[in-house]
């Protein structure tokens, strides 16, 4: 039928395209090979490449992990490919890349930002790059956010291209994957490091929660990695011998934050409490 014709030539085309360059444009004189409509837009972002830099891998998402980024750092940009199957054009040419409100948990302006105003296949270009701006908030702690993006048709543009396979070679049985679609995602989950028990932390930071250990990472700038080593001197900032002064520091560090009105909360909005054998004064802030 006349998509799988389609999809067919698409296919030849991306091939010609990964074995001549491995960047994401292709010269002019690849482009007038296409024999297909003028111009058509997919989605395909690499997500392996070989030794020689050639993609051999595509993926449709990609998720920011905040809890494996030094605390501080409060934002991560994603960006994904628009690519354009036609001809070039000596003009600037807008695209329809929409947020699919009903697959999209994220909240604009607050989990995230979109770089640009408007979409556009630059004069002379043959794809585009969308930058997603997603925010270190608390609300990720506690859920995974997401925003999906679907290319739609418009005067310049058709959305002919239903899907291509996860790999790069079209000989190789992979799954198929939607070329109008894309996602990001944004999380920072822990997991309670084993030390917290065993070496009664409780009794130092109070009980464990996912804000709290985020506070005190930030606050000692210390990492994953050194409390997946805690207690080795070598490799770890996280030693037992020093957890009386941190406990001290963390409860002084509570205590200037409500002195200045800007008291830490749990995500749930209750006070940050310190372990039982040290007290924060919150009693303007008790009603």
């Amino acid at each position: 039928n006349q998509i799988s014709m389609k999809v067919k030539n698409i296919a030849c085309i991306l091939a010609a395209a990964a074995i001549g360059c491995a960047a994401s444009s292709c010269s002019h004189d690849e482009l007038d090979l296409y024999t297909g409509p003028k111009a058509m837009l997919y989605i395909q972002e690499m997500s392996s490449f070989d030794i020689y830099g050639n993609p051999i891998g595509y993926r449709d998402h990609s998720n920011a992990d905040f809890a494996n980024v030094p605390p501080g750092i409060d934002m991560w940009t994603i960006s994904f490919q628009v690519k354009m199957a036609g001809e070039l054009a000596d003009y600037d040419r807008p695209y329809a890349l929409k947020v699919e409100a009903d697959s999209t948990t994220a909240v604009e302006g607050e989990d995230y930002d979109i770089e640009q105003n408007e979409f556009m296949i630059k004069a002379g270009k043959a794809s585009d790059v969308v930058r997603v701006r997603l925010h270190r908030t608390d609300r990720i702690k506690l859920e995974q956010i997401r925003v999906s993006f679907r290319l739609e048709p418009n005067e310049h543009f058709t959305i002919d291209i239903p899907e291509f396979k996860t790999s790069a070679s079209w000989s190789a049985q992979t799954p198929m994957m939607d070329a109008t679609r894309y996602y990001v995602t944004a999380s920072e989950f822990y997991r309670c490091p084993d030390c917290w028990d065993s070496w009664g932390l409780n009794d130092y930071f109070g009980l464990y929660t996912p804000k709290k250990f985020a506070v005190i990472n930030a606050l000692f700038g210390w990492t994953k990695d050194d409390w997946n080593a805690a207690g080795n001197p070598s490799t770890s900032k996280v030693l037992y011998g020093r957890i009386p002064f941190c406990a001290s520091e963390f409860e002084k560090y509570l205590q200037k934050m409500a002195d200045e009105g800007t008291p830490e909360r749990e995500v749930d909005g209750s006070l940050m409490q310190p372990g039982s054998q040290y007290h924060v004064d919150y009693s303007k802030y008790e009603n």
